[in-house]
């Protein structure tokens, strides 16, 4: 099923309107007796191999990181975004053990520069969309993910961004295009991207991927892989 499909959105909005749809989703859950993160993290390192490059952008405190380290062994490499100053510290303490993992504390984006970063009590959401309800604001640097690969293109990219999931790819379009790149892997935040005015942003994300030649598959409804066509 196309989950960034009008009618989809369309069910989705209605569904936060009427409150619910959190209890949909714990259905589904239950139905499909697995997680979201569950589905995503299998299928994200059965596409990992040794020796891969490869990015955790949105890395938080590491848990992805740690595990993509594994897959790509000593010869491999796992370069982990995360701007957020508060979680900095608990992703180096994660990743300490795994010298195959570069931590980069720039927030990965559509144009180069400085942004306000929201941060919240608790490291799961962290966000760039500064709010009433952040704890604290912050100002982070930024980029284009094409300066970072460069010199050295990833192989696998996971992005969890908390709704900058369009920013981030397409600061990506001359990386997303090139050969090496073999698999992108995203989860998609509706309510932040419909909160920021995007509220066909995961139609617009589905199609900038695909536009590079990448063909997208929805794991479930919140995420998905965009694999070399």
């Amino acid at each position: 099923m196309d989950y960034a499909h009008p009618l989809a959105l369309a069910v989705r909005r209605i569904g936060q309107k009427a409150g619910i749809l959190r209890p949909l989703v714990k259905l589904y859950r239950k139905i499909t007796r697995s997680g979201y993160e569950d589905a995503f993290g299998v299928a994200l390192l059965n596409d990992v191999r040794t020796d891969d490059i490869v990015w955790d952008v949105g890395a938080n405190t590491g848990l992805y990181s740690r595990k993509l380290a594994e897959a790509v062994g000593l010869t491999g490499k796992v370069v982990a975004f995360e701007p957020t100053p508060s979680t900095l510290q608990a992703l180096r303490d994660t990743i300490a053990p795994y010298p195959q993992v570069t931590v980069v504390p720039v927030a990965l984006a559509d144009y180069s520069g400085v942004a306000h970063f929201g941060t919240s009590d608790h490291h799961q959401s962290n966000t760039l969309n500064a709010s009433a309800k952040s704890s604290e604001c912050i100002e982070v640097k930024v980029e284009r993910g094409d300066v970072y690969a460069a010199d050295q293109c990833p192989n696998v990219i996971k992005i969890d961004v908390e709704g900058f999931e369009l920013d981030v790819v397409r600061g990506l379009t001359r990386t997303l295009a090139q050969p090496e790149l073999r698999s992108v892997f995203v989860e998609v935040h509706f309510l932040e991207m419909a909160k920021r005015g995007l509220e066909d942003g995961a139609g617009q994300l589905k199609a900038a991927l695909e536009g590079v030649g990448l063909r997208v598959t929805w794991l479930d409804p919140s995420h998905i892989v965009a694999r070399r066509a």
